[in-house]
């Protein structure tokens, strides 16, 4: 439920409060939550998904770019995390388990 207000902001408001409301509410979910070494990635991901979702979004609300967006944003994601992963787990195969949940 995190992503929703997150993408919302990057949307429909200004590029620097879509990504701080990203990173912020998603960094600090996961330090709150248990998930402390996965706050960085969680960070620098909602940056980049906040920039990509404003630069193809705001101001021109229209299902192509909205529908492209959602999927570059969930590539970002999954390479962000998986890159963070091989330094957290010191391997480029055990992450991969983790890319579906991803």
């Amino acid at each position: 439920m995190g992503n929703v207000p997150f993408f919302l902001a990057a949307i429909f408001f200004d590029k620097r409060v879509g990504m701080t409301a990203g990173a912020l509410g998603m960094g600090l979910f996961d330090l709150t939550s248990g998930w402390i070494l996965w706050s960085p990635m969680t960070v620098i991901s909602a940056l980049i998904m906040g920039y990509i979702l404003n630069k193809m979004n705001y101001k021109k609300h229209n299902l192509k770019s909205l529908i492209t967006s959602f999927i570059l944003v969930a590539l970002v994601k999954v390479v962000v995390y998986y890159i963070g992963e091989i330094f957290i787990l010191s391997s480029l195969v055990a992450p991969l388990a983790s890319i579906p949940g991803n």
